[in-house]
């Protein structure tokens, strides 16, 4: 039988052995509820055919885009330096800031998918540091 992961337990399987039976809990946005997913199902059903594409985001102190809009992109990965101090993520696409924005750390990987990651994403970060940013 999989085990069901829950949002309330994500957080806590990272570096665990998930396997592609494994069931996550989702939002299904045109059924506006929740449902049972696969991780094979959700890798296919997100990432289908999709090709990752790599830039290089440099801070500046201010808030900058980070990804512009796409109707296409089904996901977003932020890498952080292991270098780099505190930055933050907005995924509204709004002015960034440190105190409100989704904090991003030194050497962090954040994954924005689905609806969101279709949008404007902004960062904040001090002027001079490195994200990787694979989209898709």
């Amino acid at each position: 039988m999989a085990e069901i992961k829950t949002p309330a337990n994500l957080t806590q399987i990272a570096g665990a052995d998930i396997e592609a039976d494994d069931l996550f809990v989702v939002w299904d946005e045109s059924a506006q509820t929740f449902k049972y997913i696969t991780l094979g199902d959700f890798l296919e059903e997100f990432m289908a055919g999709g090709t990752l594409t790599r830039s290089t985001k440099t801070g500046t102190g201010a808030s900058a885009e980070l990804v512009a809009a796409s109707d296409t992109r089904k996901i977003v990965y932020v890498s952080s330096a292991e270098t780099n101090s505190g930055a933050a993520l907005d995924p509204s696409g709004g002015t960034c800031a440190l105190d409100v924005g989704m904090p991003l750390r030194p050497g962090d990987t954040v994954a924005i998918s689905g609806k969101e990651a279709r949008g404007a994403i902004t960062f904040i970060a001090s002027s001079g540091q490195k994200f990787t940013v694979y989209e898709g």
